[in-house]
């Protein structure tokens, strides 16, 4: 069976975007350098896969779109919706442009409110 590596360049597309758990399971390998920034974070890393039943259960979340963004209860939840989207759509993984993007956009977004 061929094991993915799971590095800091590419650790977001294993973090689930609704809850935000990471599940270790025997198909990947995972750096000293991710294991530092889950533990960065805060995330803690849940060895085998997701419950069954849960929002992780079955692969990868589903991509955050237009809908996700309109659906954000507060501005923080805006934020990251924003984020997971300009991330998924621009290829952004490294915090701080993230950051410097969704900032960027929100801004953009309330300067053409009317």
């Amino acid at each position: 069976m061929k094991k993915t590596l799971v590095g800091v360049h590419n650790l977001d597309d294993f973090i689930c975007k609704e809850c935000g758990a990471f599940y270790q399971d025997g198909s990947m390998i995972l750096t000293a350098g991710a294991k530092d920034e889950l533990n960065r974070r805060g995330i803690r890393i849940q060895y085998g896969g997701a419950p069954a039943g849960s929002c992780c259960a079955g692969g990868a979340a589903p991509a955050v779109d237009a809908a996700g963004i309109a659906g954000a209860a507060s501005l923080e939840d805006l934020l990251v919706e924003l984020a997971v989207m300009i991330r998924e759509q621009c290829g952004i993984s490294d915090p701080e442009q993230l950051r410097d993007a969704s900032l960027k956009a929100l801004q953009t977004i309330k300067d053409n409110i009317d």
